[in-house]
């Protein structure tokens, strides 16, 4: 259970102090007196405010305005301090570990990759997280003394209050307490979230979903032996993780490539032609297909037809279940845009099972931000530094 901290003028006081940070997180640059406006508060809390946050270095003055036409002092612009501190943001997928580093502004300085060969031990993966931190910091000069702290996205079943990776496809062995190691070696805030949580939470903070109080993210993982669909469902202006954290988790269908491009294209035998090339069938990325599809070819722009159905199938239970606003399609098949989109909707209005969501206004988009798991995961650190603490155990401010 999360700690409550008890209602005295120290709650007030921070809990002013978030709000005027989210704002200039949000609304940025902006003026003190734009503040109290939108506040309530007095321009003289709203100044004692700012000066505090600018004495901690969250924020800085960003420039002044014109003075009102009697005169006097000019207002003064506020902003974020983007160096006040740096966040990670990993990713541990499938054949890849990925990374960004961001600033308290999200401005992306750096991102990395490391390919990923089979099935990782906790040894593994911390080495592999290891040389994805050096990699991003190292370049940019950046001390790990620096980082305001790492999140870190992971397919699979995972313990978020933990940092626990209860199971998944990516580990040989498992649970594996990822935090608990990690905590050994170094001395800053980590974060354990499911991959499509941290999706869910990207778009949010970043993406389409920012006024959205009801958004479900479904992420679409599929290779040559694997198809998997996991959800990240935002519910009522937050994170829904369920009574034992695994909400939004499905079991991996028995569907792999080649079975697809067998049903969609039973003219061919063990090769086809794709993009131009013929290819064993079972060598086909999912990458090949879309980059086919972007191409035009007949035989890719099946398959995600034949793909559309399965996902409209999907979706058809969740959105008569949950009534969402939003969903968004993301994974590596998002890259197709409307050929996906556009079929996903047909099927899903001719599907009698989706009769609510002919009914009402549900908006069914792809998801356009880059790195979306990765960028997912530097907020779990940062609504620890923005977002209100009345819920919160620890102190950011």
């Amino acid at each position: 259970m999360k700690k409550i901290i008890t209602g005295d003028y120290r709650l007030v006081k921070n809990l002013n102090s978030h709000i005027v940070l989210n704002l200039i997180r949000t609304r940025g640059p902006i003026y003190g007196a734009d503040l109290a406006k939108i506040t309530g508060m007095r321009p003289s809390t709203i100044m004692s405010i700012l000066r505090n946050l600018e004495k901690k270095g969250l924020i800085f003055k960003s420039g002044t305005g014109a003075s009102s036409v009697q005169g006097g002092r000019k207002p003064t612009l506020w902003e974020i301090c983007g160096n006040y501190g740096y966040i990670i943001g990993l990713q541990i997928e499938l054949n890849e570990v990925h990374g960004v580093l961001i600033d308290l502004n999200s401005h992306v300085l750096a991102r990395s990759a490391l390919p990923v060969e089979g099935k990782l031990t906790l040894e593994d993966l911390q080495s592999y997280i290891f040389r994805i931190v050096d990699t991003l910091l190292t370049p940019q000069k950046i001390s790990r003394k620096n980082l305001l702290g790492m999140g870190i996205g992971v397919s699979g079943l995972v313990d978020y209050r933990n940092g626990v990776i209860v199971n998944t496809a990516l580990m040989g062995k498992v649970p594996v307490s990822l935090k608990a190691a990690l905590d050994k070696h170094y001395d800053f805030p980590i974060l354990v979230e499911n991959d499509a949580n941290a999706a869910a939470m990207c778009e949010k903070w970043y993406g389409k979903g920012k006024n959205i109080s009801d958004l479900i993210y479904m992420l679409l993982v599929m290779d040559q032996h694997v198809f998997g669909v996991g959800y990240g469902l935002y519910l009522e202006d937050q994170i829904y993780r369920g009574a034992h954290m695994f909400a939004g988790e499905t079991a991996p269908q028995p569907i792999s490539i080649k079975q697809m491009l067998e049903k969609v294209a039973p003219e061919y035998g063990g090769e086809v032609l794709l993009n131009g090339r013929s290819l064993p069938k079972e060598r086909v990325t999912l990458q090949d297909l879309i980059d086919a599809a972007l191409n035009h070819d007949s035989l890719a722009i099946r398959y995600f037809q034949e793909l559309a159905k399965i996902v409209a199938r999907e979706l058809a239970h969740i959105i008569n279940l949950l009534d969402p606003e939003m969903i968004l399609l993301g994974g590596e098949v998002s890259k197709v845009g409307d050929l996906l989109l556009n079929a996903v909707r047909s099927e899903l209005k001719a599907d009698a099972r989706a009769r609510v969501s002919n009914d009402l206004d549900v908006k069914i988009e792809t998801s356009t931000v880059v790195d979306a798991v990765a960028m997912g995961a530097t907020t779990l650190i940062l609504q620890n530094i923005f977002k209100s603490p009345v819920l919160q155990a620890k102190n950011y401010l």
